[in-house]
């Protein structure tokens, strides 16, 4: 489970964090609750950008996501300028979709509606 799980105080480990290979930026995993994750991204000069789950939402599903299904975000890895982010919602992987935030324009995309190979 992510070091910042309620407010902890532990580092931040290898699993949570990810630098972009040459800009100031970082993007770290953060628990939102016991089952739902997202990502915050750094960026010096910049502040915190963060994932929220309607933005996550409304990128990854076409269709209506019931609550409480946990929507839950991690980050895959740097591809230039974009950070690409696995999202899945449901409790039986209901759905899913691969998202890319972007550093230059501060946006989010879609790059795949399909649930990302495990």
């Amino acid at each position: 489970m992510p070091a910042l799980v309620f407010g902890g105080n532990t580092p931040i480990g290898q699993e949570e964090a990810l630098w972009h290979p040459t800009k100031e930026a970082v993007a770290l995993s953060v628990s939102i609750s016991r089952r739902a994750t997202s990502v915050w991204i750094w960026e010096h000069k910049r502040g915190v950008q963060k994932l929220t789950r309607s933005e996550l939402i409304k990128c990854s599903s076409k269709r209506k996501t019931e609550e409480p299904n946990p929507i839950t975000a991690e980050f895959k890895e740097w591809k230039g300028d974009d950070l690409l982010v696995s999202v899945e919602w449901g409790l039986e992987d209901e759905g899913g979709a691969t998202v890319a935030w972007n550093l230059a324009s501060h946006g989010l995309r879609v790059v795949s509606r399909e649930p990302s190979k495990r």
